[in-house]
């Protein structure tokens, strides 16, 4: 909650907001805590680099239709680079290895496939991966976007189910 409402280049008002977030989570003596997460996202090389993009796009709700589906969601962060686009996903999953960390990332990616799938086609701008960020270790997990990504990330917004590997 903190992420969402802060400005991410100067971080302006953390402290408050970070004990209003524990506060309104029932945690109010982990503000502290809070804060020193959201320093860390702050400081990673993923936010830096949505800072100096030429354009970024924060809490963006979005919703893609067919014949017979409805999808919706708010992407917590994305930017253009190099004409494509990266989409980040802050998570606070209670990962603290790598390993972990990218099994987490695995359970994701139905959700990857899905944000970048939806994106594309509402900017009609190429999205090149979706990083998920884990806060609490401050480990960022890349799933690349190609087209056989993309087409994956179709059939789930039309069927809902997911194409085994291979």
């Amino acid at each position: 909650g903190v992420l969402e409402r802060i400005d991410l280049a100067t971080g302006r008002d953390i402290g408050l907001v970070s004990e209003e977030e524990a506060d309104s989570a029932g945690v109010a003596d982990r503000a502290g805590e809070v804060r020193a997460l959201v320093e860390s996202a702050l400081a990673s090389a993923i936010v830096k680099q949505a800072l100096s993009a030429p354009r970024l796009f924060r809490e963006m709700p979005f919703s893609a239709t067919g014949e017979s589906w409805i999808t919706e969601g708010r992407i917590d962060l994305a930017f253009e680079e190099g004409g494509a686009l990266t989409i980040v996903d802050f998570k606070t999953d209670a990962v603290t290895t790598e390993d972990e960390a990218a099994a987490r990332a695995r359970v994701y990616r139905p959700q990857a496939l899905v944000y970048a799938r939806a994106l594309a086609d509402i900017t009609g701008r190429p999205v090149r991966r979706v990083v998920f960020y884990f806060v609490r270790p401050g480990l960022t997990c890349i799933v690349p976007i190609d087209e056989g990504a993309q087409m994956a990330g179709r059939r789930l917004l039309e069927t809902g189910m997911e194409l085994p590997p291979g």
